[in-house]
């Protein structure tokens, strides 16, 4: 996979994150439709299409393993990428589509990046 990138800032971190997470997602057949798309309320990392679906898709990448990833989404979290996701469905008008929240955890791996990308990570509770 792609060298990952060997920055301090956590900030510069998540953006080499998204750009990794965006071509691993372009390998596996998807169309990136979006990235960073923020409202007041909250941000969506990747907006990605593949066939009939729509993935919200929340990218966490960190250079050291320390944290398990996976416990950085919080219910809080979820909740605003769902309402973000809402109000760009409706100001899209996108009515056929299967839509789900992915999440495409990056951890380092000796200065490469490895991707795990969780489909359907969590649910709306609509």
């Amino acid at each position: 996979m792609t060298q990952f990138f060997k920055q301090d800032s956590k900030q510069m971190v998540g953006k080499a994150g998204e750009k990794i997470a965006a071509l691993y997602l372009e390998k596996q057949g998807y169309t990136v439709i979006a990235s960073n798309y923020k409202r007041s309320f909250g941000e969506i990392d990747l907006i990605a299409r593949q066939g009939s679906s729509l993935a919200f898709v929340e990218v966490k990448a960190r250079n050291n393993n320390v944290i398990p990833l996976e416990s950085l989404i919080s219910s809080v979290k979820q909740r605003r990428i769902i309402k973000t996701a809402q109000l760009f469905v409706a100001e899209n008008n996108i009515t056929d589509m299967i839509l789900r929240f992915d999440v495409i955890l990056i951890k380092n791996d000796n200065g490469n990046a490895q991707c795990d990308h969780i489909q359907s990570a969590f649910l709306s509770d609509e």
